[in-house]
């Protein structure tokens, strides 16, 4: 490995994964590793998660999938607001015109 070059000759990827066994652990990695023709290359690039990390980070990525799960529903729930706002806003014309009319 020269200068960051796998040995089938690609560039080779630094890489974050947020696995629950080794969140934010640095590695490098064959850009065709997943592929039936990669080499495979996988080389960590720094020293093993520490202990009270591999117990909080789950919990830190958990919570984050909730947001963002929670985030998603409300961005939907917000597309239906507009419409519902220009209703109520319509039947209450209505009703004002009736009362006056």
């Amino acid at each position: 490995m020269d200068n960051n070059i796998c040995r089938c000759g690609l560039p080779l990827e630094l890489k974050t994964p947020w696995t629950y066994l080794n969140p934010s652990r640095l590695f490098l990695a064959c850009q065709q590793r997943w592929k039936v023709s990669g080499c495979g290359l996988f080389v960590c690039c720094d020293p093993s998660t520490c202990p009270r990390c591999k117990d909080t980070m789950p919990e830190l990525l958990n919570s984050n999938n909730r947001l963002q799960e929670e985030n998603m529903f409300l961005k939907s729930k917000n597309k239906e607001f507009p419409w519902k706002i220009w209703f109520m806003g319509f039947i209450c014309g209505i009703v004002v015109m009736w009362t006056k009319g």
